[in-house]
C-alpha cells in the first residue's frame, strides 16, 4: 500500500500526517491510531495492529494520534523507551511477529519527550501473520480482532498457500526458460546453471517500476557482482537489452574461459541469473556460481517489488543445472555435482 496521505510515502513528513489526522472522521479498514499510553505501554497494541493490517489489506498504524472532542489530533506520546523510537518500533515488530510483513517506519519528535510515528504495513505475503504466542489478528472495518472463526483462519491459510504456489510456479518457469526453452547465453552444448528468485508478494505496478531508468541502473549495478571471483581484470561493462517482458544484462562474452552470464528481470517480479560455460573450459565451483547469482538476483528485488527492505522480500528459489562436471568444495576435496536433467531444485521462501 503506497500512501493515504495524498503524497508518495517517501515524501511524507509530519505536516502531512497532521493534515490527514485533522480531516479524518474515524479509523477505518486501512488505518489505526494508538495514543493512549507512553510508547512502551503501547507495545502489545502496536504488534496486534500491525498483525491485523497484514492479514487484511495492509495499511498504516499512526502512533500518537487520538480523538479529542470528536476531532483527531496528532499530539504524540511520551517516549519512555531507552532507544530511538524508530529502532524500537522495528525491533518489537520483527521480534514479536512470526513472518513479520514488510513494513516501514517514519517517526518525528513532537517536543523534547514526545514522539509521533507512522508504520506502513504491507499485506502479508503468505498469511496468516501471527504473534509469537500463536495468535492471529485481522483488521475488520474499524476494529482489530482476534481470529477465532475456523473458516476465516482457513481462508487466510489458503490465501498464503496460493501466494507461495504462484511464486514457486514462476521461479520454476524462469529456470526452465533459461535451461531448456530459451537460453540467453552460451550455446546448445554449454554447461548451464540457472537460478531464479520469485517474490511471494509484491506491491502493485511492477511493470511501472520495471521500465524506469532507476531500475535499469540498479540492474546494471546488480550485475557487477557476477564474475567477481573468477577474473581479476576489469569487468566488461554491462549492456541492458530491453525485451517485451523485462530487461536482460549480459556479461562475460569475452571471458578467457568462455564463461557467460545473463541477469534477467521480468514483469512478474521474478529476477533470474543464467550461467553458461564451455564443456572444455576450466571447471567452475558451483557454490561460487550460485552465491554470485543469488546476490545479483536479490539486489534489485526490493526496488522491483516495491517492498522496502531486502530482508523483507519473501522469495521462492529455483535452481537448475545441466551436465555433470560442476564441482562443489568439501573439506576433503572437490566433489562432482549430480545434476538431474529437466528437474530444477525448488527452495522455499528465504
Amino acid at each position: 500500500m503506497e500512501s493515504i496521505f495524498e503524497i508518495p510515502w517517501r515524501d511524507v513528513e509530519l505536516k502531512h500526517v497532521k493534515t490527514f489526522v485533522a480531516s479524518a472522521s474515524g479509523e477505518g479498514l486501512i488505518w489505526e491510531a494508538k495514543a493512549t499510553d507512553p510508547l512502551s505501554r503501547l507495545k502489545r497494541k502496536i504488534i496486534e495492529a500491525v498483525c491485523g493490517l497484514a492479514n487484511q489489506l495492509g495499511g498504516f498504524v499512526i502512533v500518537g494520534a487520538k480523538q479529542v472532542n470528536d476531532k483527531w489530533k496528532l499530539e504524540g506520546v511520551p517516549n519512555d523507551v531507552k532507544e530511538d523510537a524508530h529502532d524500537w518500533l522495528c525491533r518489537i515488530i520483527t521480534g514479536n511477529l512470526i513472518d513479520a510483513p514488510s513494513f516501514d517506519v517514519r517517526r518525528w519528535k513532537i517536543d523534547t519527550d514526545r514522539v509521533a510515528a507512522v508504520i506502513r504495513v504491507e499485506q502479508a505475503a503468505a498469511p496468516p501473520c501471527m504473534t509469537k504466542d500463536g495468535i492471529v489478528w485481522q483488521r475488520l472495518n474499524t476494529e482489530t480482532k482476534k481470529v477465532t472463526d475456523p473458516s476465516m483462519l482457513a481462508g487466510l491459510i489458503d490465501r498464503g498457500k496460493a501466494a507461495r504456489d504462484l511464486a514457486e510456479k514462476r521461479a520454476v518457469a524462469a529456470v526452465n526458460r533459461h535451461m531448456y526453452q530459451a537460453p540467453i547465453c552460451g550455446t546448445a552444448e554449454s554447461l548451464r546453471v540457472a537460478l531464479a528468485l520469485a517474490p511471494v508478494a509484491a506491491a502493485e505496478d511492477i511493470a511501472g517500476r520495471l521500465f524506469t531508468q532507476e531500475f535499469r541502473d540498479a540492474l546494471i549495478q546488480s550485475a557487477t557482482v557476477l564474475e567477481r571471483a573468477f577474473v581479476d581484470e576489469r569487468h566488461a561493462p554491462g549492456v541492458v537489452h530491453p525485451q517485451r517482458d523485462g530487461y536482460v544484462v549480459r556479461r562475460g562474452s569475452n571471458h578467457p574461459e568462455g564463461w557467460e552470464w545473463a541477469l534477467q528481470a521480468a514483469w512478474d517480479g521474478t529476477v533470474s541469473v543464467e550461467f553458461a560455460a564451455s564443456r572444455t573450459s576450466r571447471k567452475p565451483l558451483v557454490d561460487v556460481i550460485v552465491s554470485q547469482a543469488w546476490m545479483a538476483a536479490a539486489d534489485p528485488l526490493p526496488l522491483l517489488t516495491g517492498l522496502s527492505d531486502r530482508g523483507q522480500v519473501p522469495t521462492h528459489l529455483a535452481l537448475g543445472l545441466t551436465g555433470q562436471t560442476f564441482d562443489i568444495p568439501r573439506p576433503d576435496g572437490l566433489y562432482l555435482v549430480a545434476s538431474t536433467e529437466g528437474v530444477p531444485y525448488n527452495g522455499g521462501p528465504r
